[in-house]
């Protein structure tokens, strides 16, 4: 590969140290020079390039879907709300209601135990 040559013809031991320093040496030629920028725009155009568009193009959609997933949550979190209202409000209307029940029912098992007592007693008057 075209890195390896530039590293072992410069002696560098990696390519963040390539430079044009670095480059511009005795033994490194004109034509060498040009062979392996040949190499490494071969490899960018063939390799590099498309898939760094491929991978803008994958960020693109996966951003798209983000955007839609979080618009679908949105949603879905205000029916929940709505939902929950209504349930409120249900939950709200029966606690009137049982408050209503329970009033009339306590006052008519009042008023029937009066009446049984009373019952009771008149009974037991007559009996005598």
């Amino acid at each position: 590969m075209a890195l390896n040559e530039i590293l072992e013809e410069t002696g560098l031991k990696n390519s963040e140290a390539i430079s044009s320093a670095t480059l511009n040496v005795k033994g490194v030629t004109k034509e060498k020079l040009c062979k392996w920028l040949s190499k490494i725009s071969r490899i960018l155009n063939e390799g590099a390039i498309p898939l760094l568009y491929e991978a803008a193009v994958k960020s693109e959609e996966l951003q798209k879907e983000k955007i839609e997933d979080q618009k679908t949550i949105i949603k879905l979190q205000e029916e929940l709300i709505v939902k929950k209202d209504e349930e409120m409000r249900a939950v709200e209307e029966m606690k009137s209601y049982s408050s209503v029940v329970t009033k009339s029912c306590t006052d008519a098992l009042a008023t029937k135990k009066i009446h049984a007592a009373f019952k009771t007693v008149a009974e037991k008057e007559d009996r005598r």
